[in-house]
C-alpha cells in the first residue's frame, strides 16, 4: 500500500493516460448528422480551451488508416486478378472507389442534384408570385401562401442537402488520401535497392504530400462537374424565356472565354508540373545534406549547399508566383 501510495506521488505530476470518449458522429442521432449538431460541445469546449486529442472521440472504424489499407489491398487483388491476361493496367481508380463505397458518392450525388433543383425553385415561385400581381397568372391565395413557404423552406432544406453532400465528399476524400497514403508508405519502406533507384526521396515525399493531397480536392469538387453542364443549361433556358435572343450574346460571350480558359489551365497545369519538379529537387537535395551533414560541417560546406538550396527554392517560388497570379 505504501509503495502505491508513494508511486501514486510520485506520478502526481506525470501526464495522464489520454482518455478517449466514444466516437461522436455514431453515437449521434439522425437529426444530429443531418444538422451536425453533435459537434456543438466540442464547438463551445474549443472556444474555452485548445482541443485535446482526447477531446475529439475515437475514429470510426472505416475511418482509420488499418481498416482503408486492408480494404485498398483487397480491392487491388481483386483489380489485379480481373486484369490477367489482358494489356489493360489496373485501374486505380475503380478501386478507390471501391475501397470507400460506391453507395456514398451516389447519394452525395443524389444530395447535389436534389440541391441544384431546389435552388432553381425560388426564381420560378416568384415569378407566379409577380405574375399574380401583374395580373397575367390568376392564383388562389392558398397557393399564394404555399409558394411563399417554398420560397423559405427550398433555400433551407438545399443548404441542408449541400452541407450533407459536403461533409461526404470530404470524408471519401479523407478516406481515399489515408489508404493511398499508407499504401505508399508501405511500399515505400519494402522497395528494393534497384526499386529506390527509379525513386527518389524527393519524388515519394512530393506523391505523399502533394499528389494524394490532389484527391481531397477532387472529391469536393466532383459533383460540380457533372450538375454544372445542367445548371448553365438550365439558367440559360430561363434567361431565354425572359429575355429572348439577347440571350445568345451571353452565350457567344461564354463561347468567346473557352478558348482563354484552356489557355490559362494549360499554363497553370505547366506551372503545376515545373514546381513539382522543383520541390522535388529541392526535397532530395535537402534530404541528402541531412544525411551527410558531418561530412559537411568537417570539410566547411555548409554554405555553399545552403545556397544551392535557396536557389532551387526560389526557383520554385518563382513558378508558384505565376500561378498565383494567373
Amino acid at each position: 500500500m505504501a509503495t502505491d501510495a508513494k508511486a501514486g506521488a510520485a506520478g502526481g505530476d506525470a501526464a495522464p493516460d489520454k482518455v478517449h470518449t466514444p466516437n461522436m458522429e455514431e453515437s449521434a442521432s439522425c437529426y444530429g448528422r443531418w444538422s451536425l449538431s453533435y459537434l456543438n460541445p466540442l464547438l463551445v469546449l474549443g472556444a474555452s480551451r485548445p482541443l485535446q486529442q482526447a477531446d475529439l472521440g475515437e475514429p470510426a472504424v472505416r475511418d482509420t488508416s488499418d481498416a482503408l489499407h486492408a480494404a485498398f489491398k483487397r480491392e487491388w487483388a481483386t483489380e489485379l486478378k480481373a486484369r490477367e491476361g489482358t494489356a489493360k493496367p489496373p485501374n486505380l481508380v475503380r478501386v478507390l472507389r471501391r475501397t470507400v463505397g460506391t453507395g456514398h458518392f451516389l447519394f452525395s450525388a443524389f444530395c447535389h442534384g436534389l440541391y441544384v433543383a431546389l435552388m432553381f425553385f425560388p426564381p420560378l415561385l416568384l415569378k407566379r408570385i409577380v405574375g399574380h400581381l401583374e395580373g397575367s397568372a390568376v392564383v388562389s391565395l392558398t397557393e399564394l401562401w404555399v409558394y411563399v413557404a417554398l420560397m423559405l423552406l427550398a433555400p433551407f432544406v438545399g443548404s441542408v442537402l449541400q452541407a450533407k453532400q459536403q461533409v461526404i465528399t470530404a470524408r471519401l476524400g479523407i478516406q481515399m488520401r489515408t489508404a493511398l497514403t499508407t499504401e505508399l508508405f508501405d511500399k515505400a519502406m519494402r522497395l528494393s535497392a534497384l526499386g529506390r533507384r527509379g525513386a527518389s526521396v524527393g519524388v515519394i515525399t512530393n506523391v505523399m504530400s502533394n499528389d494524394v493531397q490532389q484527391l481531397l480536392r477532387t472529391m469536393q469538387l466532383i459533383n460540380l462537374v457533372w450538375a454544372a453542364p445542367f445548371q448553365v443549361a438550365l439558367s440559360l433556358y430561363l434567361i431565354y424565356q425572359e429575355v429572348g435572343d439577347a440571350t445568345f450574346a451571353g452565350v457567344g460571350f461564354l463561347i468567346f472565354l473557352a478558348p482563354i480558359n484552356v489557355f490559362l489551365f494549360a499554363k497553370l497545369g505547366a506551372l503545376r508540373r515545373l514546381t513539382l519538379k522543383a520541390s522535388d529537387e529541392r526535397v532530395k537535395t535537402i534530404t541528402e545534406v541531412l544525411t551527410g551533414v558531418r561530412v559537411l560541417k568537417f570539410y566547411g560546406w555548409s554554405q555553399p549547399f545552403a545556397d544551392v538550396v535557396t536557389a532551387i527554392r526560389e526557383k520554385e517560388l518563382k513558378y508558384l508566383t505565376k500561378a498565383a497570379v494567373m
